[in-house]
């Protein structure tokens, strides 16, 4: 679980139908803490890649109203939301890619924008060329001058 991104596996659980990703991730040798479920799930649902219906809304409304700290969810068993794959979600649990990108790659093809759409993507998915390792920081500096 610690090469993919939790946002591309919660993709892959819900198009496998695999259940709900917060209680089938429980079974992971090292799950994901609950907040660390939340927030994919929120972002998945930012990009209108899933609906869900969060149980736990009114909970978290209140302690917001009040200025309090959110309610303690350590466990991903006591995190409440029932989710499914939008026709979005279902082409970006397809794509290798991170669903940011993929968004980006799919709406360029929409759009007519594909070769833009896929540079953009490919420079976003690439680590970044001018980071050198602490241990060769010296050797990448005198290669730049």
């Amino acid at each position: 679980m610690l090469r993919v991104g939790l946002e591309d596996l919660v993709l892959q659980v819900l198009l496998l139908d695999l259940g709900e990703p917060s209680k089938f991730l429980t079974k992971a040798v090292n799950p994901p803490s609950a907040l660390a479920i939340r927030n994919s799930l929120k972002l998945l649902e930012g990009l209108g890649a899933v609906e869900c219906d969060w149980d736990d809304e009114g909970i978290l409304r209140a302690a917001d109203e009040m200025h309090e700290s959110l309610p303690e969810v350590s466990s991903c068993e006591k995190l409440s939301v029932s989710s499914g794959l939008t026709a979005l979600g279902f082409h970006l649990a397809t794509l290798p890619v991170d669903p940011r990108v993929g968004k980006m790659m799919i709406y360029g093809a929409l759009f007519g924008c594909i070769d833009p759409a896929l540079t953009i993507a490919a420079s976003m998915s690439a680590r970044n060329p001018f980071m050198s390792p602490f241990d060769k920081r010296d050797e990448a500096d005198a290669a730049r001058k």
